[in-house]
């Protein structure tokens, strides 16, 4: 057994360092790079390899994060363009407007949701798009009626079966680490006979 020199650790040989606090350490020179779960951080003591290693995974990072936005931007657009279509104010609105004319109704035939039109349609893309923006899945027409309710009365030999999928069951979103926990967890099982 070694003798403790000053560290607090038994067993380490050697004089202790003066611990630093964070206010006298040094900022790296480059900003801290974060990706899903993994932290990378510049340091000078990093080899060639390292950093080009780093610097192409910087690199991909970015043209991924333009590529979500780019996609993002399209989505928010047809979100957008059907809202207006339809004479929707926002996602969580009632359509209180004659479809014809866009004048105020107080005599439409059943007061719907964006959520009612687009399982109507049986447009599965919208339906999704709905759903990651919170909209209650449940929500009643002015008759009664769950978007579950009439993407059943519109389906045709299983047209809307996708919609009905996502409103009877639930959007299902998994995150890089669920999706990653779920693929190993696949892999490591026996293939069965």
């Amino acid at each position: 057994m070694h003798g403790d020199f000053g560290t607090g650790i038994i067993g380490r040989a050697g004089p202790s360092k003066p611990r630093a606090s964070l206010d006298d350490m040094a900022l790296p020179d480059k900003p801290e790079l974060f990706i899903a779960d993994i932290e990378i951080v510049w340091d000078d003591g990093q080899d060639w390899q390292q950093r080009q290693e780093a610097k192409s995974v910087k690199s991909l990072t970015r043209r991924q994060n333009s590529r979500r936005h780019v996609e993002r931007e399209k989505q928010q657009e047809l979100l957008k363009e059907f809202l207006k279509e339809f004479h929707f104010s926002n996602v969580s609105e009632p359509n209180v407007t004659c479809s014809k004319c866009s004048c105020l109704s107080l005599l439409t035939p059943e007061v719907v949701y964006p959520i009612h039109e687009a399982a109507r349609l049986g447009d599965a893309s919208l339906m999704r798009l709905l759903l990651l923006a919170n909209v209650d899945p449940e929500q009643r027409t002015s008759k009664g009626r769950s978007a579950a309710d009439i993407a059943r009365a519109e389906d045709k030999s299983g047209s809307h079966t996708e919609v009905l999928d996502m409103l009877l069951n639930g959007l299902k979103v998994l995150h890089l680490r669920e999706a990653m926990t779920v693929m190993m967890q696949a892999s490591c099982r026996p293939a069965s006979r």
